[in-house]
């Protein structure tokens, strides 16, 4: 379909509360086959992700879901931003650390983890959610790259959760159309 690799089922033994996991790749990047940092080191936190997709706009963005339990994790500063848009579970708190203001983002709330401010989350139970990363942290839009260092940002956005949720929904049934991924990414960036 369109020249997207077909969704493929990974093995899940090793990680408990996932369901089986399904990645679309709508483009292959030449010699791009390490994560990128802020990826990297979300993953050592949370684990490999249930669904990726790759929406190939300029710049690429890469969408991210999983499901997780977790207690309190302590998140190095990471050197780009990354959005989280929680789809389901129970309310994460967040606070910058040495931030005397803590936040609460809950299912449907979409927050901005700015670049090189340690944080930490307390989920103490399961929670699911979108992780949108920026595919190369070096080439980020203008208005992302003047982002000042600070507190996460937690906001009500109805328009990024569904095309979130749609990008992900594409992935899953396998008619993730390159040109659809590439509008969808486009919206994205836009709106974010």
């Amino acid at each position: 379909s369109g020249g997207c690799n077909q969704p493929k089922r990974q093995q899940t033994d090793d990680v408990p509360l996932h369901e089986p996991r399904f990645s679309v790749s709508c483009s292959k990047i030449a010699g791009m086959q390490a994560l990128a940092p802020s990826r990297a080191i979300v993953r050592r936190l949370a684990g490999p992700p249930e669904v990726t997709v790759r929406l190939s706009y300029d710049p690429p963005l890469v969408v991210e879901w999983s499901r997780v339990l977790l207690d309190t994790v302590s998140v190095p500063p990471l050197p780009a931003p990354i959005l989280l848009v929680q789809t389901g579970g129970k309310p994460v708190a967040y606070r910058a650390r040495g931030s005397g203001t803590a936040g609460v983002s809950m299912p449907g709330l979409v927050t901005l983890l700015p670049k090189r401010v340690p944080s930490d989350v307390v989920l103490r139970g399961v929670g699911e959610g979108a992780l949108v990363f920026f595919e190369n942290e070096r080439r980020v839009p203008g208005w992302v790259a003047r982002l000042a260092p600070g507190e996460p940002v937690t906001a009500v956005d109805e328009l990024v959760l569904a095309l979130v949720r749609q990008s992900l929904d594409a992935a899953r049934s396998g008619s993730s159309e390159p040109g659809y991924l590439a509008a969808l990414g486009q919206l994205l960036l836009m709106q974010a």
